[in-house]
């Protein structure tokens, strides 16, 4: 499911609702169709995945030290550890930097840590909030396909980008102020809002002061 919006619209707070890492004003949240207050994290923690706006390493540990501390924290054993690192580095190009310190990695490279980081374990729920910001294009497709690959987990993505939401997940809601605004498809929702917006103008006035103002007004357009 991707959820799409402009920023302050409320995207990262209802993760942080439903990861706890903020307690919520009101109404239910359930996982796993458990209520969230009722939900024993020991039991279900390991089931879930994170990756937050803002890149969360521990920046004195290698990229290995940092998988493997979470793997261990998700109770993997030694040959699923090994397996499961193994792939994920390879698969977002980080084997070349296994024995680098998270801290002295590039922007990209500590968002693509935490991206691994989260996907250790092939979590049930896997929250995203905008894993890509910072990655280069050929590491972007990566992740993709490695995202996509996980039948068995339910994916909440966050983004600005409707391609990457497009290519990634099967309904989107756009999200305006907290609140959901369209949900669908992505077919159903080009059908619906796709079509953009004639404006037809009658003017007695200069021409290229109806262009300076619909340049003022409407920049994107």
């Amino acid at each position: 499911m991707g959820l799409l919006g402009p920023n302050g619209a409320g995207k990262s707070t209802t993760f942080n609702m439903t990861t706890m890492d903020l307690k919520r004003s009101t109404g239910e949240i359930k996982l796993f169709n458990v209520p969230l207050d009722n939900l024993n994290i020991e039991e279900f923690g390991p089931k879930m995945g994170m990756v937050p706006q803002h890149n969360t390493i521990w920046e004195v540990l290698t990229v290995d030290e940092s998988m493997d501390f979470v793997s261990r924290i998700k109770g993997l054993n030694k040959v699923e550890m090994t397996f499961q690192k193994d792939f994920i580095k390879k698969t977002l190009d980080l084997t070349a930097f296994s024995n680098t310190r998270a801290g002295n990695l590039s922007g990209g490279n500590k968002r693509k840590l935490v991206c691994a980081m989260s996907l250790i374990g092939c979590p049930s729920i896997e929250f995203l909030d905008e894993p890509t910001t910072g990655v280069d294009p050929v590491s972007r497709r990566s992740l993709f396909n490695m995202l996509k690959s996980l039948d068995k987990s339910a994916l909440v993505l966050t983004t600005h980008r409707m391609d990457e939401a497009e290519a990634l997940c099967d309904n989107i809601a756009i999200m305006i102020n907290g609140r959901f605004c369209a949900y669908g498809s992505t077919g159903q929702l080009k059908d619906t809002y796709g079509k953009g917006y004639a404006i037809n103008m009658t003017h007695t006035c200069d021409v290229k002061y109806v262009e300076q103002f619909m340049n003022n007004e409407m920049p994107y357009v």
